[in-house]
């Protein structure tokens, strides 16, 4: 289930944090902290670059 959570640092209503689940969330912390990635949104744009790279590269642009 998604679930859009606020905390005091987002009640200004310009951000909205996604959370899947709390135990995949931590896992996407733990991985970020490992790879020297400081927060989430990077971290999962990263994955979701690898992926997109590795499984459509037909989507890429060739640079």
């Amino acid at each position: 289930m998604i679930q859009y959570e606020m905390n005091q640092s987002q009640t200004n209503g310009k951000r909205i944090g996604l959370v899947v689940s709390r135990d995949f969330d931590q896992v996407l912390k733990e991985v970020a902290a490992k790879n020297n990635i400081q927060n989430k949104s990077l971290m999962i744009r990263h994955i979701l670059q690898t992926y997109i790279s590795n499984e459509h590269p037909e989507l890429v642009s060739a640079e």
